[in-house]
């Protein structure tokens, strides 16, 4: 046999044992049994059934949080989807949407601001973006190529610390309300409706650090809404839920500037009023982008009324 041969035999015998680890601990070690990211299987099937014309909410866990869709679709007439998530699921989430858009759909952008300053950051994070595709490896699809190998990396680490977490450390992963059974019927996360704050001290610092706004986040999104304006479908912007300390240390000009973008670098029309973008502290539960029952309620009824009068 050549030298060629054997090495290229070496090289097939090494991708073997890969792929049999890979299989072996894929198909030993099963999903996160009611983990948060499970919630992901039941928006997808959301997304696919619910008939259209409807509403789709889509950003990070802001969204997740921050609505109360059921109150949506009484005050809308209209079924109610809630595709928020987790910021670091990135561009992949909307690239999910997008693919189940049809005529007459509305779809709601509301991201956090942190995408907005990094390309990096919206490709996702490969810790995140394995949990998500656990569930469910079609979704690989969905990620750039080049990511792949590293997010099925991260997937064998994550089950591997898992079953041994499990075992030897916390049997429920010490993951309090961020479990699958405090997702509703229409994916919203209701586990902090209506229970005591946490003890916890938020962050307090801006939510942008300067103007440099990464121009290809923008043209994404830009992207997304003249496809889905091909489809037949309509695509908003509002503002996610933001924090009155976090807006003081971001500054009016930094998040006027920020409005500047959306109007210049997108044609999606924006629904929040300027003045009303920045809630009260106590409206928050435990992140700067999340919002406790109280807070969801009077976001929920920001979006009703910035909605209503483009609807039909």
């Amino acid at each position: 046999m050549s030298q060629s041969a054997r090495f290229a035999l070496k090289v097939a015998l090494l991708l073997a044992v890969i792929a049999g680890v890979f299989a072996a601990t894929f198909f030993l070690i099963p999903p996160d049994a009611g983990g948060f990211f499970q919630a992901s299987v039941v928006k997808s099937a959301l997304l696919k059934n619910t008939p259209s014309p409807r509403v789709i909410l889509i950003g990070g866990s802001n969204v997740a949080f921050g609505i109360d869709s059921e109150l949506m679709e009484a005050r809308l007439g209209l079924p109610v989807v809630n595709m928020g998530m987790h910021g670091g699921i990135g561009e992949s989430s909307y690239r999910e949407v997008a693919e189940y858009l049809r005529p007459g759909d509305i779809v709601i952008l509301m991201p956090e601001y942190l995408v907005f300053a990094s390309g990096e950051l919206f490709q996702g994070n490969d810790v995140v973006l394995a949990q998500w595709i656990e569930y469910d490896l079609t979704k690989l699809r969905l990620v750039r190529p080049s990511s792949v190998p590293v997010i099925l990396l991260n997937l064998l680490q994550t089950k591997a610390n898992r079953r041994l977490a499990s075992a030897f450390l916390n049997p429920d992963l010490d993951r309090g309300v961020y479990v699958m059974k405090n997702f509703n019927a229409h994916g919203d996360f209701i586990g902090h409706v209506g229970v005591s704050e946490p003890v916890k001290n938020l962050e307090s610092g801006p939510y942008l650090q300067s103007s440099n706004f990464e121009r290809g986040v923008y043209e994404f999104f830009e992207r997304f809404n003249l496809q889905a304006q091909q489809i037949g479908a309509a695509v908003y912007f509002e503002f996610p839920a933001s924090r009155a300390l976090n807006c003081k240390q971001t500054g009016e000009e930094r998040l006027r500037e920020f409005y500047g973008a959306l109007l210049n670098w997108t044609t999606i029309p924006v629904l929040t009023p300027f003045d009303e973008i920045c809630y009260p502290n106590s409206y928050f539960y435990d992140t700067n982008y999340h919002l406790n029952g109280v807070g969801r309620q009077v976001m929920t009824e920001r979006v009703i009324k910035d909605l209503l009068p483009y609807l039909p």
